[in-house]
């Protein structure tokens, strides 16, 4: 996922089988500064579901990691 373009990082991934032979990932994705949330969400699911048996796929999209947040 990280191969992607536009993506920075990606953390908290965790994936996960519903039910026999359904799989389930979930992740949140930084994404390098410009990046195009659309296109890099929908190369995200195309990487993963392309790859992978998965058939549920939730990406939150961040513009910072959790430790670069600013504490104004």
């Amino acid at each position: 996922m990280e191969g992607v373009p536009g993506v920075k990082t990606v953390h908290d991934l965790h994936v996960w089988t519903l039910t026999s032979g359904v799989h389930a990932l979930s992740a949140h994705a930084v994404l390098q500064e410009g990046a195009a949330h659309g296109a890099v969400l929908s190369a995200l699911r195309t990487r993963v579901t392309g790859g992978f048996p998965i058939s549920h796929v939730t990406v939150q999209l961040e513009d910072r990691c959790c430790g670069e947040h600013s504490h104004a």
